[in-house]
């Protein structure tokens, strides 16, 4: 029979030999079996009076009393003592709030709760306090800098709004018996850089990374308001979603919390204003686009924010960025127009697509060039083209334009050079015209490279270079042609290499190949190694560690079976082979069972014999290294430890 031992489940916690109360309590028992039932002990004082229902008052006498609570069968006793209250102790919540440094001052905008617990002259903690909260009471010695609020069971929330450097006095107001009734903290709080941001400002579109002096391994991050502000739990991102007047109407704070929703609970709580996005700006309005790639900046923000530049706001932006989401939902949208002249089918070359730069932190429109930039040069080089690239907000509908007036990209060949291919090697450079002329190239090291011009053509330049000296690969200084062109925004370098070093694929960039596409092809190796890593592993296992034949065996139907948990099924397979080498007669062999036989082999057990796989008569498990269900530890039935026992 399974039956559960009767136990106190309130109060939790006993931190001394008894239930330890003051004078003029009342204190609630609470059992885990519902029928229990409590009453004072035959013999005890009457110090305490208790009602069936486990309800403990306390009069102004103090010493000891038992208390026994009763269910069916079982009983438990309860020991009861009343004590005087010797002084009071105030100390903060040791599960709430854990710093990831220590600090020389408490941060501001910490939240912090206190515990106040009652103790008598040995320093032994009450497990149960005073339940009349009103008889605590609290005096700052400045106000308006600290918020206070007093809990149930004695406890305190501080919410620490401002800088200040004051004293709070936490007293019982009946000192009645109470001999040190006062306790004193001293708070020093202050501005630290362990909380970010400092400003509370956002509006729609913004990123902010949110940082914590908590540690965030007891601690998560939680709003207020998740359609308005999303944040992770764990990292501490938000994403600002919408503004309070475009739902529901008001001008009401959402707040992050860091470590506990509720200002009592303890941790941080930030309050910031979310703001509509009524302005959308690219960082330039007049730039060069030189046809391969260009990543227009820009930001979302309300007209109120004029020092906002990104829409990252974070500490440490390259480290926030890494864990930011690359997804937009929509925020925005790209487009690329000719208005100059729109039948030159100048934009079938080119891809416009809504991004994010993590370098810097801010959103970004990208074109990308899906072509060739031979085409693209054979259209600008006749007629100068301008493109206008819009940005669009998804809600609002409001928009901003940036001209780029496209100067084709120079090309390079070759891309790098090998050190014994100088000789015959030739720099060939081509682009317009006009930016040949301000094209400029030179050697990272003239004494030692030299560069001269050996043909000229239209829309073209060939350069040769020439050693002057002796060169080494394994140099610690780099040798190099360096390509600058001011007016295609360009700035290139022409290695010079060990003839033994990797070459490129491709020239051309895959600009028109998704990233994530990519990503995949250039992990195939990766992909390919772990497989045949995992072939050969299952080889080896399936080769060198070969399973057992477990065919199904025939059954004799004349053939008296015996069940036992310590019949070893290498048994059954040797038995056969004995009892042809021994003339048809198995020591091994299954004798009938009477009725009056053990349900075990081996023999009929008395209720105090033991019997395991050792002493099991006429069983191939007691010879030695047989194994018994692969595992030689196991026990009978009599010899196991923590039955129970009616």
């Amino acid at each position: 029979t399974v039956f559960r031992v009767l136990e106190l489940e309130s109060p939790k916690v006993m931190r001394y030999d008894s239930i330890l109360i003051p004078p003029r309590t009342t204190l609630q028992l609470k059992a885990n079996l519902d029928d229990a039932v409590f009453q004072l002990e035959e013999g005890s004082t009457t110090l305490v009076k208790v009602s069936k229902e486990g309800l403990v008052k306390s009069a102004d006498a103090v010493g000891r009393a038992q208390i026994v609570a009763t269910s069916h069968d079982q009983s438990l006793t309860i020991p009861v003592e009343v004590k005087n209250v010797h002084y009071v102790l105030t100390s903060l919540e040791p599960s709430n709030v854990k710093l990831k440094h220590p600090e020389s001052v408490i941060p501001q905008g910490l939240n912090l709760k206190l515990k106040v617990s009652l103790h008598d002259n040995l320093g032994n903690e009450f497990s149960h306090g005073i339940e009349d909260v009103s008889l605590l009471k609290y005096k700052l010695s400045k106000r308006g800098n600290v918020l206070i609020t007093t809990g149930t069971n004695f406890s305190v929330g501080l919410e620490l709004i401002r800088e200040t450097s004051d004293m709070l006095l936490i007293s019982l107001r009946d000192k009645t018996g109470v001999k040190f009734a006062e306790d004193y903290v001293k708070l020093v709080v202050a501005e630290t850089n362990a909380i970010f941001p400092d400003r509370t400002v956002f509006s729609v579109g913004d990123i902010v990374c949110f940082e914590s002096p908590l540690l965030g391994s007891i601690a998560d991050w939680a709003s207020s308001d998740e359609g308005l502000v999303r944040i992770d739990t764990a990292s501490g991102i938000a994403r600002v979603l919408a503004s309070r007047k475009g739902t529901s109407g008001g001008d009401e704070k959402v707040y992050i919390s860091h470590g506990g929703r509720r200002s009592t609970a303890g941790g941080l709580r930030i309050g910031v204003d979310v703001l509509d996005a009524d302005c959308v700006e690219f960082f330039k309005s007049y730039d060069i686009f030189n046809g391969q790639q260009y990543r227009g900046h820009l930001v979302i923000k309300n007209h109120q924010q004029v020092d906002k530049f990104v829409n990252v706001i974070a500490e440490n932006v390259s480290t926030c960025a890494e864990k930011i989401e690359r997804s937009f939902g929509g925020l925005f949208s790209c487009k690329l127009t000719a208005k100059q002249n729109p039948s030159s089918g100048i934009l079938k070359h080119f891809k416009t697509v809504p991004s994010f730069d993590a370098s810097i932190g801010a959103y970004t429109c990208d074109i990308n060039l899906v072509t060739s930039l031979e085409e693209v040069t054979a259209l600008v080089k006749s007629s100068e083209l301008n493109v206008e690239l819009e940005v669009r907000l998804a809600g609002s509908g409001l928009s901003d334009t940036t001209t780029l007036k496209i100067v084709p990209a120079v090309l390079v060949d070759p891309e790098a050079i090998a050190i014994d291919q100088i000789a015959s090697q030739t720099i060939t450079i081509t682009g317009t015209d006009k930016v040949l002329q301000q094209t400029e190239i030179a050697s990272s090291n003239p004494s030692l490279l030299e560069i001269t011009i050996v043909q000229k053509t239209p829309n073209s330049i060939q350069y040769k270079p020439r050693l002057l000296g002796s060169y080494s690969i394994d140099s610690p200084e780099e040798l190099f042609v360096s390509v600058n062109s001011p007016l295609t925004l360009q700035k290139l370098r022409i290695p010079i290499q060990s003839p033994h070093a990797m070459r490129k694929c491709a020239a051309q960039p895959l600009y028109n190949v998704p990233n994530l596409f990519l990503s995949y092809v250039s992990n195939f190796g990766l992909v390919i190694s772990a497989l045949i890593v995992l072939a050969a592993s299952v080889w080896v296992f399936v080769f060198c560690f070969p399973q057992r034949n477990a065919g199904q065996k025939a059954v004799d139907p004349n053939a008296t079976l015996i069940f036992s948990p310590f019949q070893s099924d290498n048994q059954n397979r040797t038995a056969p082979a004995y009892h042809q080498s021994a003339g048809g007669r198995s020591p091994f062999a299954a004798s009938p069972v009477s009725p009056s036989a053990s349900y075990y082999s081996g023999g009929p057990l008395s209720p105090n014999a033991s019997s395991d796989f050792n002493s099991s008569g006429g069983s191939a498990s007691s010879q030695p290294g047989s194994p018994i269900y692969g595992d030689t530890t196991l026990l009978s039935p009599q010899k196991r430890i923590h039955r129970r026992q009616l």
